[in-house]
């Protein structure tokens, strides 16, 4: 049997530090319906306002003329036997739309609303976000997906919830779940992660649109801080007398920035230059990339070239990426000056100890790309030409045709590297 109650939504106060009162409707699952008043938490004593509150003999007729309104609306369909033929998204739907003074005539509704088949309302949600995380081709994305379905995993029963259960106040819902061991934009990426799924399922009309709820679900973002080093930490650390392991560090790094902030995995991938440019495919979008080698970056080119499988050879004695990718970023925080001081090992004994005063300890690859744009947009270079140098964006058939894009960026970096060079 269906029920209602009263509820105050404590969730998320308004600025008068009220909240929203609404009614819980379980029918198969619980939906809330707003009843478009909020009151302070103090006064909602026994299902009815208390206290110094304006209009309040009014507003407590108003809120129990609607409670049973919709409790005599559940009870009228359970007696027709049209309950059990009303999914909770029709019937929440019908109850915002019943009218508390005269319902005469919305059990006839019913009659057209049942017909109305909802694509997917008992489509498990899992079932789809496995067919779509196989169905991406880079690594990474792939993992990113998992990590949100793994998340949802540890929070609900994923044999139980289907398409249909993921409405606006399931997101309000996780939001809340969420917040205790997720940031912001962590957060975002699992919004994000669910709203793909959802519109994939919705393309291959395997999910009717009528249950996607992200159309007034707001997806926040925290502005990330820059990930940029000025003109003068790269010089710096261009120039900087590295220990010998952390040369080879060093010089990819600069690499990385000479080649407009490559990504990693694709430079240390890339099997040979052509005419005296690196084209490729980033693993991550399959987007194609031409990219002129200027000189300096000729130079590292050549410095650990060949490797025995790829164009250079920083892969050579690494089992694996990701092995040496880690290895190159704690590398890279480490760059600066150290010392041996005198210390004691764990069990007395007189020890020296190496101190390293890291020049840059926050440093990443993803500095380079970054750098490479900052520097770029001091140099006033168009924001079209930095999107098209970063792969930001999409080509048009004008740009493909005349070439228009290859060789303003081919510029840009020239420009940026001149800037770098104090040219």
């Amino acid at each position: 049997m269906a029920s209602v109650k009263f509820y105050l939504d404590k969730r998320r106060a308004n600025q008068n530090g009220e909240y929203p009162l609404k009614l819980a409707v379980w029918h198969r699952k619980t939906f809330l319906v707003s009843l478009d008043i909020s009151i302070p938490e103090k006064n909602w004593i026994g299902n009815k306002i208390e206290g110094d509150i304006k209009n309040k003999t009014f507003i407590n007729s108003y809120i129990q003329t609607r409670f049973s309104a919709v409790q005599n609306y559940l009870l009228t369909l359970k007696l027709w036997g049209k309950l059990d033929q009303i999914t909770p998204e029709i019937l929440k739907k019908l109850i915002e739309k019943l009218n508390p003074t005269d319902d005469s005539g919305s059990i006839a509704d019913i009659e057209v609303e049942k017909t109305e088949k909802v694509v997917g309302e008992n489509y498990l949600f899992r079932d789809h976000a496995v067919k779509f995380i196989e169905s991406r081709n880079a690594k990474g994305t792939k993992a990113t997906y998992q990590y949100t379905l793994d998340t949802l995993a540890k929070l609900y029963d994923l044999d139980r919830l289907t398409f249909s259960d993921i409405d606006y106040d399931w997101l309000e819902d996780l939001d809340i779940k969420l917040r205790p061991t997720c940031k912001v934009n962590t957060r975002s990426i699992h919004f994000r992660n669910i709203r793909a799924i959802f519109k994939n399922a919705t393309k291959k009309k395997l999910v009717s649109k009528d249950l996607y709820p992200f159309e007034d679900f707001s997806i926040k973002n925290e502005e990330t801080m820059h990930r940029n080093l000025s003109i003068d930490d790269m010089r710096t650390l261009r120039d900087y007398p590295v220990e010998p392991h952390q040369e080879g560090y060093r010089d990819l790094f600069m690499l990385l920035f000479y080649l407009i902030g490559i990504n990693v995995v694709d430079l240390l991938h890339a099997e040979s230059i052509q005419n005296g440019r690196l084209q490729y495919r980033r693993a991550k979008t399959g987007k194609l990339y031409d990219i002129k080698i200027h000189p300096e970056a000729m130079k590292i080119i050549n410095k650990y070239s060949p490797g025995k499988k790829y164009l250079l050879n920083f892969l050579d004695n690494y089992q694996n990426y990701e092995d040496f990718r880690s290895r190159f970023n704690k590398n890279l925080k480490q760059i600066g000056p150290s010392e041996w001081i005198s210390a004691k090992s764990k069990n007395g004994r007189p020890i020296k100890k190496k101190v390293i005063t890291p020049l840059f300890p926050f440093l990443s690859s993803y500095y380079a790309r970054h750098t490479w744009a900052t520097f770029a947009s001091d140099l006033d270079i168009p924001e079209k030409t930095i999107k098209m140098a970063l792969g930001h964006g999409s080509r048009t058939v004008t740009d493909i045709y005349v070439n228009f894009d290859i060789r303003k960026v081919d510029e840009a970096n020239r420009k940026v590297i001149d800037y770098l060079n104090g040219k």
